[in-house]
């Protein structure tokens, strides 16, 4: 489907890889290598001393890629990662590449970047046989460029369900106000109001007959 090979996207997956293969830990890809090389995966890059996780992106004539920093990955950890396409055109315009990691940016660079023409897209598996040792507990896609306050409220509703520390937890990403308790929640209902003017009405009791 075409919203799944976007020209630019936010994509937040929670994952964790439980073996060390000394490998490639496929997470999820959109792309191919013919007619050029187009489109994007995540693996969890378990080889030598990596330990990183990595959003690999077509430029034409190879990947790129962007990373979250030797040893960044805890065998059986989970992790919060947050990959980004911003501008271009997804036929080889420049664009913004990043990644973050539990809500901070590790990695940014400028390059080229072709969206994948076919539909493909898999999960738990990069093409080669590059599958994924571990697990993975929610993937969220959209098919735009976040805004950082949008992003960092993404995060944060995943660090709470994950029980996943990140650099801004949920109560960073809201104000507090007389409509927020715990029964509810900012990120699953409007409840940033201001009363800048209550009103009341007087209504007078009158008993009529009485004696």
């Amino acid at each position: 489907a075409a919203y799944l090979k976007p020209s630019q996207m936010t994509l937040f997956v929670v994952a964790a890889v439980t073996t060390d293969n000394n490998n490639f830990n496929g997470v999820l890809e959109s792309r191919r290598t013919s007619p050029n090389v187009q489109g994007y995966n995540i693996y969890g890059n378990m080889s030598g001393s990596s330990n990183r996780w990595e959003f690999w992106y077509g430029r034409g004539s190879n990947f790129g890629a962007v990373n979250t920093g030797t040893g960044s990955i805890t065998v059986g950890q989970p992790n919060i990662i947050t990959a980004q396409i911003t501008g271009g055109d997804g036929a080889g315009a420049t664009a913004t590449e990043r990644i973050s990691l539990n809500g901070t940016v590790t990695h940014t660079r400028t390059d080229a970047f072709h969206k994948a023409t076919a539909d493909e897209f898999n999960i738990g598996a990069v093409p080669s046989s590059f599958f994924l040792n571990g697990q993975i507990a929610e993937i969220i896609q959209y098919d735009r460029t976040l805004t950082s306050v949008e992003i960092e409220k993404v995060e944060a509703y995943l660090s709470d369900k994950y029980d996943i520390t990140t650099s801004h937890a949920l109560t960073n990403t809201v104000s507090s106000n007389p409509y927020q308790d715990a029964n509810h929640d900012p990120l699953l209902e409007n409840i940033n109001y201001t009363d800048s003017l209550i009103q009341f009405i007087y209504r007078p009791a009158h008993g009529l007959d009485y004696p």
